[in-house]
């Protein structure tokens, strides 16, 4: 058994490593595939390629940076939104994708001014974005370290200034350590837990409440970005970018949260 237990775990290893090796390759050589259908020209088999590629478990910036190039090629506007939307989610520095939306935004029906709250929290988001979650939780684990690194100081050091300079390390990279790891846990809430969607409806009412009896409070149009709250039977009250509050029948909304 003390034999077996090794192999068994060095075998598994090497599968392990083969089968990623195998998903990469089905990776590249599909993402490939669709973008020779968006060469030729051939938008809709383009979309149908990419989207072929998320279904199976893969998601980069790139892959939804074409598929919404392809989305809008083939003349499908609120899913080209979507896509553009999906990029910068997983890089928020992607300039053609921010050139690309921006310039989206201006050919929809409904030019919405955002009020300050969702400006606020617009700087929040790319506050948060300048690194990824990943990034922010080594930034912490460094931040942390070194925290115990000046408490050691402080404990062993002999020297008075050393003792002081140990322990102000050590509050000071504490803090640090925990404003780190709340942005690690916004980031990560962002991108996996995030409210936001795309509305695919030609057009769709905004009731002050669930059931028809509501009064109508503003008509809103397909490609418009817009916050999910919560649900109730058939009905979604959503936010918007202005402060309106409301809630939509049935509609087709498209998630933007990351897998």
């Amino acid at each position: 058994m003390r034999v077996l237990l090794p192999v068994a775990t060095f075998i598994l290893t090497i599968s392990n490593f083969f089968g990623g090796l195998k998903a990469q390759d089905y990776w590249q050589d599909s993402f490939a595939a669709a973008n020779q259908f968006y060469y030729a020209a051939d938008y809709q088999a383009a979309v149908n390629a990419y989207q072929n590629i998320i279904n199976a478990g893969f998601e980069s910036e790139e892959l939804y940076y074409n598929l919404g190039n392809a989305h809008y090629k083939s003349g499908n506007k609120p899913l080209a939104v979507w896509a553009y939307e999906k990029t910068l989610l997983l890089n928020q520095d992607h300039q053609d994708a921010h050139y690309n939306l921006d310039l989206l935004r201006g050919q929809l029906q409904d030019q919405i001014r955002p009020n300050a709250d969702y400006e606020l929290r617009q700087f929040k988001t790319r506050l948060v974005n300048r690194f990824s979650p990943l990034n922010w939780t080594w930034l912490s684990v460094i931040a942390v370290w070194l925290a115990c690194c000046g408490f050691a100081i402080f404990i062993f050091s002999g020297q008075s200034i050393i003792k002081k300079l140990g322990v102000l390390t050590g509050i000071s990279c504490t803090a640090i350590f925990i404003v780190l790891t709340a942005m690690a846990w916004m980031g990560n809430n962002r991108v996996c837990h995030n409210k936001m969607a795309i509305l695919l409806n030609e057009k769709a009412t905004i009731w002050s409440a669930p059931g028809t009896d509501g009064q109508e409070l503003q008509i809103i149009h397909e490609g418009l970005k817009l916050e999910m709250l919560e649900t109730d039977s058939s009905w979604v009250k959503v936010a918007l970018a202005n402060g309106t509050q409301g809630w939509l029948q049935n509609p087709e909304l498209k998630a933007l949260a990351i897998r």
